[in-house]
């Protein structure tokens, strides 16, 4: 099942992804099987809000993540740019 974060990158709820970032949710953590990331979940479903949120925290917390969190690819070998663009 999906990770309370990536529920919240789904449904956009900003105020959510950052409150459950700040308590240690992990940003890349992968739903299985889909392989879809919390980004992944907000950028498929045009959530920006919560897509911004997920940004600002990987890059502030750890700026070294934000290439992993941006590289990762789904099952189908999207990423969240990609899911972004459809």
């Amino acid at each position: 099942g999906m990770t309370l974060l990536q529920w919240a990158a789904k449904k956009g709820s900003a105020s959510s992804a950052r409150l459950l970032l700040g308590a240690g949710a992990l940003i890349n953590q992968a739903h299985e099987p889909s392989k879809t990331t919390a980004l992944m979940f907000a950028s498929r479903e045009g959530n920006v809000a919560a897509l911004i949120e997920i940004l600002n925290i990987a890059t502030a917390a750890k700026p070294s993540l934000l290439g992993t969190v941006l590289t990762a690819t789904d099952e189908h070998g999207n990423s969240a740019l990609s899911l972004s663009a459809f």
